[in-house]
């Protein structure tokens, strides 16, 4: 059974230990845990394992409400491990709509000298999101640092 997200997984306590308040209560721990392994520079492999299939039950997953569980945890994953990945859309999101914001001023005023606030405030505030953005990827770089 080739399934990543098993759950099984064999490591050294002492390495797991350095990574166990990052883990979640309870789904993506096999995830997050791969993930942090590997953004620490230790060495993770793959076993295949052979499993059963469940016989006649239903599945208990709810699409809607673990749909939005695991949307959220992918974002708590992709947060702990390449923040960039979350703040640098956002910021180029908001420069683009701070540019639409003045080409929407400039052909309804026909001023091209006069910066709206709407205009100034994206821009601004996809700079300072940025910022985050690269504060949190150092952050996160030195939380992986390999201890010697």
């Amino acid at each position: 059974m080739l399934d990543l997200t098993s759950g099984y997984r064999a490591m050294r306590r002492d390495v797991i230990m350095e990574f166990v308040h990052l883990l979640p209560n309870r789904y993506s721990y096999p995830t997050t845990s791969t993930l942090a392994l590997l953004k620490a520079g230790y060495s993770v492999g793959f076993v295949p394992i052979e499993g059963r299939r469940r016989e006649g039950g239903k599945s208990g997953q709810k699409l809607l409400k673990n749909g939005v569980r695991f949307g959220l945890i992918i974002l708590r994953i992709i947060s702990l491990f390449a923040p960039l990945r979350v703040y640098f859309p956002v910021a180029l999101l908001m420069a683009f709509l701070s540019l639409l914001a003045y080409i929407a001023s400039v052909v309804v005023n026909g001023v091209w000298l006069k910066i709206p606030n709407a205009t100034s405030a994206l821009f601004v505030g996809s700079i300072i999101i940025f910022m985050f953005g690269l504060l949190a990827e150092q952050i996160a770089a030195l939380r992986f640092q390999r201890r010697e």
